[in-house]
């Protein structure tokens, strides 16, 4: 294991990041951070209906997958302006569920 690999294990431990819904926390307080933008205003209200958007997957198509996807994707077009090791860490597990709701 070289020194980059070694330091990113380091930062994935300490963000404790394991899953969207932890990772879409994390994009939540960021939009929350000034200066408010219309992306991080848009991020933060995809994120507070995703729960509507997963109750639609599962009511029309039995699947709170098919809802959540599109709405995750709405999501991290809206979170291009977030930066740093957290935000790439974040947005890598939220690409992750979309590919996982893709199946």
């Amino acid at each position: 294991m070289d020194g980059t690999q070694g330091l990113q294990n380091i930062i994935i431990r300490e963000l404790s990041m394991k899953t969207y819904k932890e990772a879409l926390e994390k994009a939540l307080d960021w939009t929350s951070i000034k200066p408010y933008t219309v992306s991080k205003n848009a991020a933060r209200v995809y994120i507070q209906a995703l729960p509507q958007a997963e109750w639609e997957g599962e009511q029309f198509y039995n699947s709170s997958a098919k809802g959540r996807r599109t709405q995750l994707i709405y999501i991290l077009s809206n979170l291009q302006g977030w930066r740093g090791e957290e935000a790439r860490l974040a947005k890598a597990i939220i690409k992750e569920q979309v590919e996982k709701d893709n199946e």
